[in-house]
């Protein structure tokens, strides 16, 4: 097997999460959570103990889940009341640092790295949890967070997925859609390979993204349209079946009507026209859950998470036949088409 295979992508992708959600549960640790859940308590009433500030329960929530996977906290929802934790017995605050770069991590980033998303992440929420004491402190997509969004968008785990969908749309069209654009990758990598001069209409909800993303060097061939649009107010203005591929990456989950999107998407594409929706997180009991909730329990956007079965049905209710699939652990991609017969 290839070290660069969709395997090892799966396995590199868990183990990554694994360096973050260690890094998150030494900040706890050292930021006195588990002293706090001597006794059982909520997420409100540990926040309230620590100090947290109350905007940021679900970030306090995800970290005690985080802290329940590495097996330092227990408990949970019990008979339908709130969620209590408490340390687990013996656990005595003791905490075990990520032993190392595992082939796995090797065979996608480069040398350093696994180190590198520990230590960023320990500083971004500080060792002694700041960053959950603090209002107002969020991830957000503007200027202010270009530099953390590009680290994350060129991972070459991330690359590999969104070159996936790329590859998916690029062959049989000329006429593209890029949804939740962001900083322009997609529509860069859309222009490089497609097989004819195309056009590209490029959408993100950020003007500072977008501005990002119109300093992309493109083929001289290659004309894009871009636009600054919120995808829960809908596509921008499209004629029927007027695009022959459309790239979602990374953006599928802040959608909260689907349907009425995956809707408008079939109707502007050709018979024959595929959608591929890459880095969808779904939910479906995968190792690396812990660590995606976390990253959008610190983001500003509110997000709407389905199960693999629930995206599936959602395409199929909209008349889409699935093409490919690939597994990135709970981060999934699937290009499909809108098949050639009538509707």
């Amino acid at each position: 097997m290839s070290r660069r295979s969709a395997r090892s992508l799966d396995a590199a992708a868990i183990e990554s999460a694994r360096v973050l959600t260690n890094a998150v549960a030494s900040c706890a640790v050292s930021g006195g959570v588990l002293a706090a859940l001597e006794y059982p308590r909520t997420a409100e009433e540990l926040a309230r103990r620590c100090a947290f500030h109350p905007g940021k329960i679900a970030a306090v929530r995800s970290v005690l889940e985080i802290l329940r996977a590495e097996g330092l906290v227990e408990g949970g929802a019990e008979g339908g009341g709130p969620a209590t934790y408490r340390a687990a017995a013996g656990s005595g605050g003791a905490f075990a640092r990520y032993p190392g770069r595992p082939q796995a991590v090797e065979a996608w980033l480069p040398p350093g790295h696994d180190e590198r998303i520990w230590r960023s992440q320990r500083a971004f929420l500080g060792a002694d949890l700041d960053f959950l004491k603090r209002s107002g402190d969020h991830l957000t997509f503007d200027a202010s967070t270009v530099s953390i969004w590009q680290v994350n968008l060129e991972n070459p785990l991330y690359d590999f997925g969104r070159l996936f969908a790329v590859r998916a749309l690029a062959a049989p069209g000329r006429r593209y859609l890029d949804l939740a654009s962001g900083l322009g990758l997609g529509t860069r990598q859309l222009a490089q390979f497609s097989e004819w001069d195309c056009r590209i209409t490029s959408v993100d909800k950020s003007a500072d993204f977008v501005a990002v993303a119109r300093r992309q060097a493109l083929p001289p061939t290659t004309r894009v349209d871009h636009v600054v649009r919120d995808l829960n107010t809908g596509l921008p203005p499209l004629p029927p079946a007027s695009i022959d591929g459309v790239l979602f990456v990374g953006a599928f989950h802040y959608i909260r009507d689907k349907a009425a999107l995956l809707g408008q998407i079939r109707r502007a594409l050709r018979p024959g026209g595929r959608l591929a929706v890459g880095h969808c997180f779904v939910r479906g009991g995968r190792p690396d859950e812990a660590a995606n909730d976390y990253m959008f329990s610190i983001t500003a956007d509110p997000s709407w998470i389905v199960t693999m079965r629930e995206l599936r049905r959602a395409l199929d209710a909209a008349g889409f036949e699935v093409v490919d699939e690939l597994h990135r652990g709970s981060q999934f991609s699937i290009v499909v088409e809108r098949p050639e017969r009538l509707p």
